[in-house]
């Protein structure tokens, strides 16, 4: 059984500052940002101003609202770090190589512990492209907090790397098919063009008219998976 909790993620962070002695700022900092050039990353907290950091926004019924502050110091080691794509695609590269850790720990981090998905910190698949039968390995995750979202997808097989940063805390299912499609795309397989998620689409029309119009609206529209995104993420929200 597999249950993600933020909580062990600060409990990680505290055993690192245990076992070194330095904070988990620290730690991150010398071990990986400065050893990389990541110029543009680091670990929030309340105090600095952040030049160019970018506003999180959400949605509700059609509207979007800023995200109300929050202290990431509260989310250590499960949520307070900011980079760029450009940064993190430094990071990406230097995981092909033993800057950041030797093979065996590699090894032993992309290794499913449970199942055939899930590995420490990863979600692991073996995927076949449709048209040409090749198999790729898919090294992915995704996350969100208060205004944003994120997703990585690293391709083994060949180092492309798919990274998306959004600063709309959109249903993450939005952020999935974007990637998927892109990775289609670089193996010539069909796509589709983003499609408008069911959920943003349905929330103007319950706030504006009510429930059973929404209810016709959406037997009206259900079958119509080119326009419409009804990923099961979409439906639960």
């Amino acid at each position: 059984k597999v249950n993600y909790s933020n909580s062990n993620y600060y409990l990680l962070s505290v055993i690192i500052e245990k076992i070194t002695g330095k904070s988990y700022d620290e730690n991150i900092s010398e071990r990986i940002f400065i050893p990389l050039g990541m110029k543009n990353s680091g670990v929030e907290n309340s105090k600095d101003v952040l030049k160019n950091m970018s506003t999180g926004y959400f949605t509700s019924f059609g509207e979007y609202t800023s995200s109300s502050f929050v202290n990431m110091e509260n989310f250590r080691g499960c949520g307070n770090i900011y980079s760029t794509a450009g940064d993190l695609l430094k990071w990406d590269q230097a995981l092909y190589t033993e800057k950041l850790l030797p093979n065996n720990l590699k090894e032993t981090m992309y290794t499913p512990l449970i199942g055939n998905m899930f590995a420490s910190g990863w979600l692991i698949e073996k995927r076949v492209m449709p048209t040409n039968g090749d198999t790729v390995s898919l090294i992915r995750h995704s996350g969100g907090y208060w205004g944003y979202r994120s997703n990585i997808i690293r391709v083994n097989n060949n180092q492309y790397t798919i990274i998306i940063l959004s600063n709309i805390n959109l249903n993450n299912s939005v952020f999935m098919s974007i990637g998927d499609n892109i990775l289609n795309s670089l193996y010539d397989e069909s796509f589709q063009y983003p499609r408008i998620p069911v959920s943003m689409y349905m929330y103007p029309i319950v706030k504006k008219d009510g429930v059973e119009k929404a209810k016709n609206e959406y037997n009206r529209i259900k079958g119509d998976s080119k326009k419409y995104g009804f990923h099961f993420m979409e439906l639960k929200s």
